[in-house]
């Protein structure tokens, strides 16, 4: 499991990783806690533009994301931080990917940058009690 140091701020990627709606693609995702007797708490992650989404670098909680500029931190493309239908792991079910070769630690993101996703996630409507829960 050495290349599974799961943290906060951690990037996970995550082969054939399960939508809510069934589908699956490989996706680098953001964790956003600790875990330990709590699941990890995950935000989805993209490189893709859409229409509704400016690549203006920062939090737009009221449009349901974080936007990461190319070169900013570890990714190479301008990435938006999906706050919306945020996702939980359990620490087996991802320990079990970490053996089947299906999901390993990318890298960490820095302090400052991780607290301003965390603190722009609680802004936006999809951050419940329970997640601050996961959270705090």
């Amino acid at each position: 499991m050495a290349n599974l140091e799961v943290k906060t701020g951690s990037v996970l990627f995550f082969k054939n990783f399960q939508f809510h709606n069934g589908e699956q693609a490989d996706k680098l995702l953001i964790i956003l806690n600790d875990g330990g007797n709590k699941p990890y708490l995950v935000l989805r992650t993209t490189s893709q533009p859409h229409a509704s989404r400016q690549a203006k670098e920062g939090c737009h909680s009221e449009k349901g994301y974080y936007f990461i500029p190319a070169g900013r931190t570890w990714f190479s493309k301008g990435t938006w931080v999906l706050l919306y239908q945020p996702y939980e792991l359990d620490a087996a079910k991802l320990i079990k990917a970490s053996f089947e070769g299906m999901a390993y630690v990318t890298h960490c993101l820095n302090n400052e940058l991780i607290r301003a996703i965390i603190n722009c996630f609680k802004k936006s409507e999809d951050c419940s009690g329970y997640h601050l829960s996961l959270i705090d």
